[in-house]
């Protein structure tokens, strides 16, 4: 029973994430991206009739981007917050190397 309705959850998932879900909020956005995915990779592996390693390997793929939709708001906002500190610390190196003497530098003869 579940299976004969599975595609018709897939379209009115789908449909609802294009036309009736809000950008805000993001949480129920993002549920709604995934939701009809994650559907639709459920029907492909039950209605696979011989199930070999290329079968299992692109659903795996699948799978994986998937979640790599579903998790890329944190990704952008983790990127934000870690691509500050190496310019932080070449402007310290920097600082230190003008204000340095280089070693050996035997100058005052």
């Amino acid at each position: 029973m579940f299976m004969k309705c599975l595609p018709a959850a897939i379209l009115i998932t789908g449909l609802s994430y294009i036309f009736l879900i809000p950008e805000e909020p993001l949480i129920i956005k993002i549920l709604f991206k995934v939701l009809p995915m994650l559907l639709i990779l459920l029907y492909a592996r039950k209605n696979a009739g011989r199930r070999d390693r290329y079968h299992s390997l692109i659903l795996l793929g699948l799978f994986f981007c998937m979640l790599g939709d579903g998790l890329l708001i944190w990704f952008v906002m983790a990127f934000r917050l870690l691509d500050r500190p190496p310019f932080l610390y070449f402007g310290i190196l920097w600082t230190m190397e003008l204000f340095m003497a280089p070693i050996g530098d035997d100058s005052s003869d």
